[in-house]
Protein backbone atom coordinates (compact mmCIF):
# COMPACT_ATOMS: atom_id res chain seq x y z
CA UNK A 1 0.00 0.00 0.00
CA UNK A 2 1.04 3.54 -0.49
CA UNK A 3 0.07 6.82 0.10
CA UNK A 4 -2.20 9.13 -2.36
CA UNK A 5 -3.78 11.67 -0.33
CA UNK A 6 -3.95 12.54 3.72
CA UNK A 7 -5.40 8.71 5.46
CA UNK A 8 -5.78 7.15 2.21
CA UNK A 9 -3.69 3.89 0.80
CA UNK A 10 -4.34 2.68 -2.05
CA UNK A 11 -2.10 -0.85 -4.14
CA UNK A 12 -3.08 -2.16 -7.54
CA UNK A 13 -4.87 -5.66 -8.13
CA UNK A 14 -5.37 -7.99 -10.75
CA UNK A 15 -7.63 -6.81 -13.92
CA UNK A 16 -6.76 -3.13 -14.15
CA UNK A 17 -8.18 -2.57 -10.37
CA UNK A 18 -7.40 -0.80 -7.20
CA UNK A 19 -7.33 -1.32 -3.83
CA UNK A 20 -8.59 1.71 -1.59
CA UNK A 21 -7.99 2.09 2.22
CA UNK A 22 -8.85 4.81 4.44
CA UNK A 23 -7.60 5.80 8.18
CA UNK A 24 -9.73 8.31 9.88
CA UNK A 25 -11.23 9.40 12.82
CA UNK A 26 -15.39 10.57 13.39
CA UNK A 27 -15.99 13.78 14.94
CA UNK A 28 -19.00 14.90 16.45
CA UNK A 29 -19.85 18.11 15.69
CA UNK A 30 -23.17 18.12 17.11
CA UNK A 31 -24.27 18.79 20.38
CA UNK A 32 -24.94 16.16 21.83
CA UNK A 33 -22.96 12.64 21.82
CA UNK A 34 -23.59 10.49 19.35
CA UNK A 35 -22.68 6.34 19.00
CA UNK A 36 -20.63 5.27 16.96
CA UNK A 37 -20.28 1.29 15.71
CA UNK A 38 -18.05 0.53 13.13
CA UNK A 39 -20.40 2.31 10.20
CA UNK A 40 -19.71 1.95 6.55
CA UNK A 41 -18.87 5.24 4.57
CA UNK A 42 -19.72 6.40 1.12
CA UNK A 43 -17.38 8.32 -0.05
CA UNK A 44 -18.02 10.03 -4.06
CA UNK A 45 -19.89 7.31 -4.40
CA UNK A 46 -17.53 5.00 -3.23
CA UNK A 47 -18.54 2.73 -0.33
CA UNK A 48 -15.68 1.72 2.45
CA UNK A 49 -16.45 -0.77 5.04
CA UNK A 50 -15.08 0.07 8.42
CA UNK A 51 -13.40 -1.85 11.70
CA UNK A 52 -11.83 -0.28 14.90
CA UNK A 53 -7.77 0.35 14.08
CA UNK A 54 -6.17 -1.20 16.75
CA UNK A 55 -2.99 -2.97 17.54
CA UNK A 56 -4.73 -6.45 18.79
CA UNK A 57 -4.02 -8.51 16.25
CA UNK A 58 -7.66 -10.61 17.13
CA UNK A 59 -9.93 -8.24 17.87
CA UNK A 60 -12.91 -10.70 20.56
CA UNK A 61 -16.28 -10.52 19.42
CA UNK A 62 -17.30 -7.97 22.05
CA UNK A 63 -14.71 -5.46 20.96
CA UNK A 64 -15.31 -5.78 17.17
CA UNK A 65 -19.20 -5.24 17.74
CA UNK A 66 -18.01 -2.18 20.19
CA UNK A 67 -20.53 0.87 20.51
CA UNK A 68 -18.50 3.99 21.69
CA UNK A 69 -20.20 7.30 22.31
CA UNK A 70 -18.32 10.34 20.62
CA UNK A 71 -19.34 13.50 22.89
CA UNK A 72 -19.96 16.87 21.29
CA UNK A 73 -16.37 18.44 19.80
CA UNK A 74 -14.43 15.31 20.19
CA UNK A 75 -13.03 12.45 17.70
CA UNK A 76 -13.59 8.53 18.03
CA UNK A 77 -11.03 6.02 18.24
CA UNK A 78 -9.11 5.60 14.74
CA UNK A 79 -11.10 3.88 12.10
CA UNK A 80 -9.79 1.44 9.18
CA UNK A 81 -12.06 1.21 6.01
CA UNK A 82 -11.80 -0.93 2.97
CA UNK A 83 -13.17 -0.88 -0.01
CA UNK A 84 -13.91 -3.50 -2.59
CA UNK A 85 -11.50 -3.16 -5.30
CA UNK A 86 -12.34 -0.35 -7.42
CA UNK A 87 -11.61 0.66 -11.49
CA UNK A 88 -8.17 2.37 -11.44
CA UNK A 89 -9.95 6.07 -12.26
CA UNK A 90 -10.62 5.99 -8.65
CA UNK A 91 -7.02 6.01 -7.49
CA UNK A 92 -6.78 10.09 -9.08
CA UNK A 93 -10.38 11.12 -8.28
CA UNK A 94 -10.84 10.45 -4.72
CA UNK A 95 -7.93 12.41 -3.33
CA UNK A 96 -9.49 14.99 -6.16
CA UNK A 97 -12.13 15.02 -4.10
CA UNK A 98 -11.20 14.97 -1.03
CA UNK A 99 -8.93 17.96 -1.76
CA UNK A 100 -11.37 19.92 -2.67
CA UNK A 101 -12.97 22.74 -1.66
CA UNK A 102 -16.48 23.92 -0.98
CA UNK A 103 -19.27 22.04 -3.08
CA UNK A 104 -16.65 20.54 -4.81
CA UNK A 105 -15.42 18.46 -1.65
CA UNK A 106 -16.59 14.36 -1.36
CA UNK A 107 -19.22 15.00 1.73
CA UNK A 108 -18.97 11.29 3.27
CA UNK A 109 -22.26 9.45 4.04
CA UNK A 110 -22.26 7.14 7.61
CA UNK A 111 -24.29 3.81 6.97
CA UNK A 112 -24.90 1.98 10.42
CA UNK A 113 -24.92 -1.56 9.57
CA UNK A 114 -25.38 -4.86 11.55
CA UNK A 115 -28.71 -3.44 13.37
CA UNK A 116 -29.87 -7.34 12.82
CA UNK A 117 -26.43 -8.04 15.18
CA UNK A 118 -28.07 -9.03 18.66
CA UNK A 119 -24.80 -8.53 20.08
CA UNK A 120 -24.26 -4.95 18.12
CA UNK A 121 -28.30 -4.38 19.56
CA UNK A 122 -26.78 -5.33 23.09
CA UNK A 123 -23.58 -3.30 22.97
CA UNK A 124 -25.99 -0.03 21.61
CA UNK A 125 -28.02 -0.18 24.60
CA UNK A 126 -25.14 0.08 26.76
CA UNK A 127 -23.68 2.89 25.40
CA UNK A 128 -27.25 5.11 24.86
CA UNK A 129 -28.24 4.04 28.45
CA UNK A 130 -25.25 4.65 30.26
CA UNK A 131 -23.29 7.91 28.51
CA UNK A 132 -26.28 9.19 26.78
CA UNK A 133 -29.17 11.67 27.96
CA UNK A 134 -31.25 11.36 25.25
CA UNK A 135 -31.08 7.02 26.03
CA UNK A 136 -35.47 6.80 26.56
CA UNK A 137 -36.29 8.52 23.42
CA UNK A 138 -33.81 6.56 21.32
CA UNK A 139 -34.55 3.24 23.16
CA UNK A 140 -37.87 3.64 22.23
CA UNK A 141 -37.22 5.08 18.42
CA UNK A 142 -35.02 1.63 17.99
CA UNK A 143 -37.85 -0.54 19.62
CA UNK A 144 -40.72 0.57 17.69
CA UNK A 145 -37.89 0.27 14.56
CA UNK A 146 -37.21 -3.03 15.61
CA UNK A 147 -40.96 -3.97 16.29
CA UNK A 148 -43.01 -2.92 13.36
CA UNK A 149 -41.59 -4.42 10.11
CA UNK A 150 -43.77 -1.67 8.24
CA UNK A 151 -41.31 0.65 9.29
CA UNK A 152 -38.07 -1.26 7.95
CA UNK A 153 -36.98 -1.04 4.47
CA UNK A 154 -36.23 -4.58 3.06
CA UNK A 155 -36.60 -5.13 -0.86
CA UNK A 156 -39.31 -6.94 -2.33
CA UNK A 157 -38.99 -10.17 -3.37
CA UNK A 158 -40.71 -9.34 -7.12
CA UNK A 159 -40.68 -5.89 -9.29
CA UNK A 160 -43.55 -4.57 -9.17
CA UNK A 161 -45.98 -4.43 -12.66
CA UNK A 162 -46.53 -0.79 -13.39
CA UNK A 163 -50.07 0.22 -13.28
CA UNK A 164 -52.12 -0.22 -16.66
CA UNK A 165 -54.97 2.64 -17.23
CA UNK A 166 -57.94 1.78 -18.84
CA UNK A 167 -60.86 4.25 -20.67
CA UNK A 168 -63.40 2.23 -19.17
CA UNK A 169 -61.79 1.49 -15.67
CA UNK A 170 -62.32 4.58 -13.37
CA UNK A 171 -58.55 4.62 -12.15
CA UNK A 172 -55.23 2.95 -12.99
CA UNK A 173 -55.32 -1.01 -12.39
CA UNK A 174 -53.24 -2.25 -10.01
CA UNK A 175 -51.24 -4.92 -12.95
CA UNK A 176 -52.57 -7.95 -13.62
CA UNK A 177 -49.98 -9.86 -11.99
CA UNK A 178 -51.59 -8.30 -8.51
CA UNK A 179 -55.01 -9.30 -9.88
CA UNK A 180 -53.81 -13.10 -10.66
CA UNK A 181 -52.69 -13.29 -7.03
CA UNK A 182 -55.48 -11.77 -5.07
CA UNK A 183 -57.79 -14.20 -7.44
CA UNK A 184 -56.09 -17.19 -6.15
CA UNK A 185 -56.29 -16.38 -2.67
CA UNK A 186 -60.23 -15.37 -3.44
CA UNK A 187 -60.78 -18.62 -5.09
CA UNK A 188 -58.74 -20.64 -2.50
CA UNK A 189 -60.94 -18.98 0.34
CA UNK A 190 -64.22 -19.45 -1.67
CA UNK A 191 -62.92 -23.73 -2.11
CA UNK A 192 -62.07 -23.73 1.64
CA UNK A 193 -65.62 -21.78 2.68
CA UNK A 194 -67.42 -24.89 0.40
CA UNK A 195 -65.43 -27.56 1.85
CA UNK A 196 -66.36 -26.67 5.50
CA UNK A 197 -69.84 -26.09 4.41
CA UNK A 198 -70.27 -29.59 2.60
CA UNK A 199 -68.27 -31.55 5.49
CA UNK A 200 -70.86 -29.70 8.12
CA UNK A 201 -73.93 -30.40 5.93
CA UNK A 202 -73.19 -34.23 5.34
CA UNK A 203 -72.61 -34.32 9.21
CA UNK A 204 -75.74 -32.69 9.68
CA UNK A 205 -77.79 -35.11 7.24
CA UNK A 206 -76.03 -38.18 9.10
CA UNK A 207 -77.92 -36.71 12.60
CA UNK A 208 -74.94 -34.71 14.07
CA UNK A 209 -76.20 -31.94 16.28
CA UNK A 210 -75.98 -28.53 15.07
CA UNK A 211 -74.23 -26.83 17.92
CA UNK A 212 -71.52 -30.06 17.36
CA UNK A 213 -71.22 -28.66 13.57
CA UNK A 214 -71.24 -25.34 14.40
CA UNK A 215 -67.93 -25.63 17.14
CA UNK A 216 -65.97 -28.45 14.89
CA UNK A 217 -66.49 -25.70 12.03
CA UNK A 218 -65.25 -22.85 14.44
CA UNK A 219 -62.23 -25.11 16.05
CA UNK A 220 -61.31 -25.98 12.55
CA UNK A 221 -61.31 -22.05 11.53
CA UNK A 222 -58.85 -21.47 14.90
CA UNK A 223 -56.82 -24.42 14.12
CA UNK A 224 -56.18 -23.05 10.11
CA UNK A 225 -55.69 -19.53 11.75
CA UNK A 226 -53.15 -20.59 14.27
CA UNK A 227 -51.06 -22.58 11.82
CA UNK A 228 -51.18 -19.90 9.14
CA UNK A 229 -49.90 -17.65 12.04
CA UNK A 230 -47.48 -19.61 13.42
CA UNK A 231 -45.75 -20.33 9.63
CA UNK A 232 -45.73 -16.47 8.82
CA UNK A 233 -45.27 -14.94 12.19
CA UNK A 234 -41.57 -17.22 12.81
CA UNK A 235 -41.72 -16.08 17.03
CA UNK A 236 -40.92 -12.32 16.30
CA UNK A 237 -42.14 -9.25 18.49
CA UNK A 238 -44.46 -6.54 18.28
CA UNK A 239 -46.45 -6.71 15.50
CA UNK A 240 -44.22 -9.14 13.46
CA UNK A 241 -45.97 -11.57 16.95
CA UNK A 242 -47.93 -14.60 15.99
CA UNK A 243 -50.41 -13.00 18.29
CA UNK A 244 -50.85 -10.08 15.78
CA UNK A 245 -50.18 -12.15 12.80
CA UNK A 246 -53.02 -14.48 13.92
CA UNK A 247 -55.76 -11.45 14.18
CA UNK A 248 -54.93 -10.35 11.29
CA UNK A 249 -55.16 -13.52 9.00
CA UNK A 250 -58.48 -14.28 11.04
CA UNK A 251 -59.85 -10.59 10.10
CA UNK A 252 -58.62 -10.36 6.80
CA UNK A 253 -58.73 -14.56 5.90
CA UNK A 254 -60.41 -17.35 8.62
CA UNK A 255 -63.10 -14.98 10.23
CA UNK A 256 -65.15 -13.96 6.51
CA UNK A 257 -64.41 -17.98 5.37
CA UNK A 258 -66.63 -18.75 8.15
CA UNK A 259 -69.11 -15.95 8.08
CA UNK A 260 -69.34 -17.23 4.40
CA UNK A 261 -69.92 -21.05 5.81
CA UNK A 262 -73.25 -19.58 8.33
CA UNK A 263 -74.68 -17.90 5.30
CA UNK A 264 -74.44 -20.78 3.24
CA UNK A 265 -75.83 -22.97 5.79
CA UNK A 266 -78.72 -20.24 6.25
CA UNK A 267 -79.33 -20.23 2.79
CA UNK A 268 -79.43 -23.58 1.90
CA UNK A 269 -82.27 -24.00 4.86
CA UNK A 270 -84.14 -21.56 2.99
CA UNK A 271 -83.59 -23.42 -0.73
CA UNK A 272 -84.30 -27.25 1.41
CA UNK A 273 -87.54 -25.70 3.10
CA UNK A 274 -88.97 -24.67 -0.40
CA UNK A 275 -88.10 -27.61 -2.17
CA UNK A 276 -85.29 -25.98 -4.73
CA UNK A 277 -82.20 -25.25 -5.93
CA UNK A 278 -79.30 -22.42 -4.91
CA UNK A 279 -78.68 -22.63 -8.73
CA UNK A 280 -82.49 -22.07 -10.22
CA UNK A 281 -82.46 -18.86 -7.74
CA UNK A 282 -79.63 -17.52 -9.22
CA UNK A 283 -81.47 -18.81 -13.16
CA UNK A 284 -84.63 -17.13 -12.33
CA UNK A 285 -83.19 -13.92 -11.18
CA UNK A 286 -81.34 -12.58 -14.04
CA UNK A 287 -84.16 -14.46 -15.82
CA UNK A 288 -86.46 -11.92 -14.38
CA UNK A 289 -84.10 -9.31 -14.20
CA UNK A 290 -87.07 -6.89 -16.56
CA UNK A 291 -89.97 -8.38 -14.98
CA UNK A 292 -91.62 -6.25 -12.10
CA UNK A 293 -94.88 -7.91 -11.95
CA UNK A 294 -94.77 -10.96 -10.39
CA UNK A 295 -93.39 -12.44 -6.96
CA UNK A 296 -90.59 -14.24 -5.41
CA UNK A 297 -89.90 -16.12 -2.72
CA UNK A 298 -87.35 -16.13 0.24
CA UNK A 299 -85.41 -18.85 -0.75
CA UNK A 300 -85.30 -17.21 -4.23
CA UNK A 301 -84.59 -14.27 -3.09
CA UNK A 302 -81.76 -14.60 -0.51
CA UNK A 303 -80.40 -17.42 -3.18
CA UNK A 304 -79.86 -14.71 -6.09
CA UNK A 305 -78.14 -11.89 -3.33
CA UNK A 306 -75.98 -14.45 -1.90
CA UNK A 307 -74.42 -14.85 -6.21
CA UNK A 308 -74.47 -11.18 -6.31
CA UNK A 309 -72.49 -10.66 -3.01
CA UNK A 310 -70.14 -13.42 -4.18
CA UNK A 311 -69.79 -11.79 -7.61
CA UNK A 312 -69.14 -8.10 -6.39
CA UNK A 313 -66.77 -9.34 -3.37
CA UNK A 314 -65.01 -11.34 -6.79
CA UNK A 315 -64.67 -7.92 -7.96
CA UNK A 316 -63.58 -5.73 -5.36
CA UNK A 317 -61.01 -7.51 -4.31
CA UNK A 318 -59.37 -8.60 -7.44
CA UNK A 319 -60.40 -6.41 -10.20
CA UNK A 320 -61.06 -3.16 -8.45
CA UNK A 321 -61.72 -0.33 -9.44
CA UNK A 322 -64.16 -2.02 -12.28
CA UNK A 323 -66.04 -3.20 -9.15
CA UNK A 324 -67.69 0.03 -9.67
CA UNK A 325 -68.96 -1.00 -13.11
CA UNK A 326 -69.85 -4.72 -12.24
CA UNK A 327 -71.99 -3.50 -8.97
CA UNK A 328 -73.61 -1.13 -11.59
CA UNK A 329 -74.01 -4.65 -13.52
CA UNK A 330 -75.49 -6.16 -10.73
CA UNK A 331 -77.75 -3.33 -9.45
CA UNK A 332 -80.48 -3.67 -11.87
CA UNK A 333 -81.31 -7.49 -11.24
CA UNK A 334 -80.81 -6.63 -6.91
CA UNK A 335 -83.12 -3.82 -7.56
CA UNK A 336 -85.77 -5.70 -9.45
CA UNK A 337 -85.82 -8.92 -7.60
CA UNK A 338 -86.28 -6.20 -4.55
CA UNK A 339 -89.33 -4.94 -5.92
CA UNK A 340 -91.24 -8.30 -6.50
CA UNK A 341 -89.64 -9.62 -2.91
CA UNK A 342 -91.61 -6.51 -1.58
CA UNK A 343 -95.01 -6.92 -3.30
CA UNK A 344 -94.60 -10.78 -1.91
CA UNK A 345 -94.01 -9.90 1.80
CA UNK A 346 -96.22 -9.57 4.83
CA UNK A 347 -95.86 -6.58 7.16
CA UNK A 348 -94.03 -8.57 9.93
CA UNK A 349 -91.80 -10.08 6.61
CA UNK A 350 -90.33 -6.52 6.03
CA UNK A 351 -89.43 -5.78 9.52
CA UNK A 352 -87.27 -8.65 9.59
CA UNK A 353 -86.03 -7.74 5.96
CA UNK A 354 -85.07 -4.18 6.72
CA UNK A 355 -83.19 -4.98 10.27
CA UNK A 356 -81.38 -7.70 8.20
CA UNK A 357 -80.24 -4.72 5.90
CA UNK A 358 -79.29 -2.36 8.48
CA UNK A 359 -77.53 -4.98 10.01
CA UNK A 360 -75.39 -6.35 6.44
CA UNK A 361 -74.86 -2.38 6.08
CA UNK A 362 -73.29 -1.60 9.47
CA UNK A 363 -71.24 -5.07 9.04
CA UNK A 364 -69.88 -3.68 5.43
CA UNK A 365 -69.32 -0.16 7.36
CA UNK A 366 -67.45 -1.71 9.74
Amino acid sequence: MEPVAPGLWAAPTSGGRVRLMLALRLANTSTRPLPVFRPDIVLGGLAFACTWDRPEQNLSEMQANAVTMVQPGAASEPLACEAQPAPMHWREQLPALMTAGGDAAAKPLLVPHDMDNARRVYHLELALRDLAPQDETWGRRRLIAQQEPARQWAPGANPLEPPVSSHWAVGPHKGWKSSAEALKNFMAATVLALGLFAAGRGLLRVGMPKFAVAAGTLLAGLGMTALAAASLGRGGTGYAHPLYTGIGIWSVYFGPVLLGVLALHGMHKLVDDEGTTWWETVVKGWRKTLDLGSATSRAEFWGFVAHCAWLWALARICLAPLDRWIGLVLLLPLATITVRRLRSMSPAEMLGMGLTTVGLALLILI
